[in-house]
């Protein structure tokens, strides 16, 4: 009876942001009913104080151990600002 209103899978997400935003309403616009996204907020300064290398052992635990696939949006903008040759790049948090 209550399975109907459980989710069928749920995507997980640490948010670079403490702060309230909007991106659970575009998330909802998009993918299918019976997806959940769970976000835990950490603020921006911890992935950029543990550095990319960290974070991207961190990543790689979290896909170990939870076999699953993982991404981060901050080693997606490295990855974007190097590929698009970009060498002096300032970060800005409201």
């Amino acid at each position: 009876m209550f399975e109907a209103f459980l989710p069928k899978k749920k995507i997980g997400v640490l948010s670079p942001l403490a702060v309230i935003d909007n991106s659970a309403y575009e998330f909802y616009q998009l993918v299918p009913r019976g997806i959940m996204m769970v976000t835990v907020p950490l603020g921006l300064q911890v992935p950029l104080l543990i550095g990319p290398a960290a974070l991207q052992r961190l990543l790689d635990r979290i896909a170990e151990k939870t076999k699953l696939p993982v991404t981060s949006t901050v080693l997606d903008v490295v990855a974007a600002t190097k590929r698009l040759g970009l060498e002096k790049i300032a970060t800005a948090n409201k």
